[in-house]
């Protein structure tokens, strides 16, 4: 089984950077079998994702 573990991605910072964090693993998410997102996922998810 393929797991790949993240952590603290915060997201709305990439956005607003204009990037995609994941764009550079494309070919190594396809082969998994499942993908852990341990901690945050954005700075203020309620002020920052509308």
């Amino acid at each position: 089984m393929n797991i790949l573990i993240t952590a603290d991605l915060h997201v709305d910072l990439w956005a607003h950077a204009g990037h995609d964090p994941f764009s550079g693993i494309v070919p190594v998410l396809r082969g998994l079998d499942a993908l852990i997102t341990a901690g945050d996922l954005a700075n203020d998810p309620h002020r920052n994702w509308p």
